[in-house]
């Protein structure tokens, strides 16, 4: 393949440097040129570093390096992204590649796009100390009404960044002209010695080849380096830092913008004043002390149960208007006769990725999930968090390979101490051979652990096996229900483990002392058909468990969303900081209960029995629910008195969470 080269000669540099040939081929000169990209980015992130070293909070040489580290993963792939036509131009395998014109384009491809991806990476430096995050594309719906060239006194009052940028632009340019594609020798008849020898379906095929490994590295490094499982994404930082704010210094700004087309930021309402709208609803949180249950469980350990694709349909004690219907999980069914659980619960998003931040941070999915959002690297409380300044330890547990879903990143962002995941499980004869360990097994393993850790503890397990392709271990084919749906069976499996799990919990020293929590990450639509409407597939359950049996009721009027977790736990551990939450106390009775989730961009909001539809602009739909549970009869025409009462109580819902989401306020501000 090297041979079309092998009669080339070196053009003429202007350095006095010798290069290695290998450069001065279409790959070697390709590969030149990722890498002085890499390095200049690289120089960037070291000048980030040293603008905004006061508010990164880099401890120690050891936390630099892993910023540093994971930064290079993004610059890999910001760069595969940026220079995707410069690197399908150099490696097309057409002869025209040896002309000048040809060559000429290419160098005005690359510099246009990479001197672009520079100046955002450089702009961000400045920018970072005002937002505390890399600039996504929403940013241009932040300043769509402003002047552009209103931002050119940053040129001056930043000149530092401003003369560094044409420092690497100088540099960038230097290190180019270093290496050249070789020219071609002529014969005598002006015809290529290189194709003279070369037929060809040689030359082709060779540099067809060279393209498609080429592309396959391509595609290997836009996706972090990681062979299975999901892509990397932007909430993927939140693994190699140690605070919050940390995560900027990971990403890559051209990634990031990169990363979030398609998928526009939030737009900012305002349908009231600010005064009208807080009065309507207000995010700040802070628990009542006379509520119901307030400070009962304060100290007590807490270990939370997200069930993967749990729906309220395969409950059967949560289906009472069902004749007959026994459901797939009699476990769960014998709990909730000693819990707390209410019949009208919802989650907050659609997908895995969204329970995460909505159960234990009260931030529900935007129109986008928030962990592939453009506000994924906002500063976020918890409840790990608040719960570790009252001296609780704390712990992560989920079945798949490690960084499934990007878990472990959301972990860390949410505050957890530890990540339990199958490498830490080490024993791949319990695998399901599609998403991680079977889910007895693992639960099995998280009781053991809890053993041995410090109380009180937070601990969280995320569950796997009750996934498509709905699998279970062949051991139980005879045992388990079959169900008429693939899903009944899995439901059923993963409602065993369960049991095994609780028979073996309640062995346990720690048992009583602990609060349960059992949760949905998200529903999925079964066969019962007043579930598939745009409510019916986020109806979930969440139960609250206490050994000694003080929560028990089965709530038939209460709105309950896994937004309210936070709020509620942090009420029932006695704690009267306020936070940012889109939830509620479940068991405070003054405070508003309704719950809210997105679908196709339009906003649901369920209060008392009726469900109002909104798209930020239009009423879409108005049903009550209570006589219309399939949602076949639109009443937002005739009822418009009803309309005018929810509508502003959603309006004001919506214009704070997205002020908050776009302008990084999730964190109570010093005036609370």
């Amino acid at each position: 393949m090297m041979s079309s080269h092998s009669s080339y000669a070196f053009k003429g540099h202007r350095s006095p440097y010798s290069m290695p040939k290998f450069f001065a081929s279409h790959f070697g000169l390709l590969i030149w040129r990722i890498f002085i990209a890499l390095f200049i980015y690289t120089l960037c992130r070291a000048v980030f570093y040293l603008y905004n070293h006061d508010l990164l909070a880099v401890d120690s040489a050891s936390t630099l390096g892993r910023l540093f580290w994971g930064g290079l993963r993004y610059d890999v792939a910001g760069l595969m992204y940026v220079n995707l036509l410069v690197i399908l131009l150099s490696l097309w395998p057409v002869r025209m590649r040896e002309r000048k014109g040809y060559q000429r384009l290419i160098t005005v491809f690359y510099f246009a796009f990479n001197l672009m991806g520079l100046v955002v990476n450089m702009a961000d430096v400045a920018y970072y100390r005002f937002t505390l995050r890399r600039t996504t594309l929403s940013v241009l719906d932040e300043f769509a009404n402003e002047d552009p060239f209103a931002f050119l006194y940053f040129l001056v009052d930043y000149w530092p960044i401003t003369l560094s940028t044409l420092g690497f632009i100088a540099l960038w340019i230097l290190l180019y002209r270093l290496v050249g594609l070789r020219e071609p020798k002529k014969s005598g008849y002006g015809v290529r010695r290189s194709e003279e020898r070369m037929t060809s379906w040689r030359y082709y095929l060779g540099h067809s080849t060279l393209l498609l490994v080429f592309m396959t590295f391509v595609v290997y490094g836009i996706r972090g380096f990681r062979l299975v499982d999901r892509a990397m994404n932007i909430n993927r930082a939140n693994v190699y830092i140690s605070q919050p704010q940390q995560a900027a210094m990971v990403h890559n700004t051209p990634y990031t913008i990169i990363r979030t087309l398609g998928k526009p930021g939030l737009v900012e309402h305002v349908y009231f004043d600010e005064q009208k709208a807080q009065s309507l609803f207000s995010a700040v949180r802070k628990a009542n002390p006379e509520a119901p249950h307030f400070g009962s469980f304060k100290g007590k350990n807490v270990v939370v149960i997200i069930w993967e694709g749990l729906s309220r349909e395969w409950v059967g004690s949560l289906n009472p208007d069902v004749d007959g219907y026994q459901g797939y999980t009699p476990f769960l069914d014998s709990l909730i006769a000693h819990s707390y659980c209410s019949l009208k619960s919802f989650s907050g998003g659609t997908k895995s990725i969204d329970a995460m931040p909505a159960i234990l941070a009260s931030v529900p999915k935007p129109m986008v999930s928030f962990t592939t959002s453009p506000y994924a690297s906002n500063a976020i409380n918890s409840i790990v968090l608040e719960l570790e300044r009252e001296g609780y330890s704390s712990a992560f547990f989920h079945n798949g390979t490690n960084g499934s879903m990007s878990f472990d990143a959301m972990a860390k962002q949410l505050g957890f101490d530890s990540y339990w995941g199958r490498d830490e499980y080490a024993n791949d004869a319990h695998w399901d051979g599609t998403w991680g360990i079977w889910d007895e097994e693992f639960l099995q393993f998280m009781v053991n652990k809890i053993g041995g850790f410090k109380e009180p503890f937070f601990v969280t397990e995320f569950t796997t096996s009750s996934h498509s392709p709905w699998k279970t271990p062949q051991r139980y084919d005879k045992i388990l229900p079959q169900g008429k749906i693939p899903q009944h069976r899995s439901m059923a499996y993963t409602d065993l483990a369960l049991r095994r799990f609780f028979e073996k919990a309640k062995t346990q020293s720690w048992y009583d002392n602990t609060l349960f929590v059992i949760v949905a990450d998200h529903s999925i639509s079964g066969d019962l058909d007043h579930y598939k409407n745009s409510v019916g597939v986020f109806r979930i359950p969440i139960i609250l468990h206490d050994p000694s049996g003080q929560l028990a009721h089965l709530d038939t009027e209460t709105i309950v969303q896994q937004a309210d977790l936070f709020p509620t736990l942090m009420a029932l551990m006695g704690l009267e900081r306020p936070i940012i939450s889109f939830g509620h106390n479940i068991f405070d009775p003054t405070s508003a209960h309704f719950a809210v989730f997105g679908l196709n961009d339009t906003y649901q909001m369920v209060l008392g029995n009726h469900v109002l539809q909104y798209d930020g602009s239009e009423v879409k739909g108005l049903y009550d629910l209570s006589t219309d549970v399939r949602m076949q009869h639109n009443l937002k025409d005739s009822s418009p008195a009803l309309v005018a009462e929810l509508l502003p109580k959603l309006q004001a819902y919506i214009q704070e969470f997205h002020g908050r989401m776009i302008h990084n306020k999730l964190l109570v501000s010093s005036e609370h």
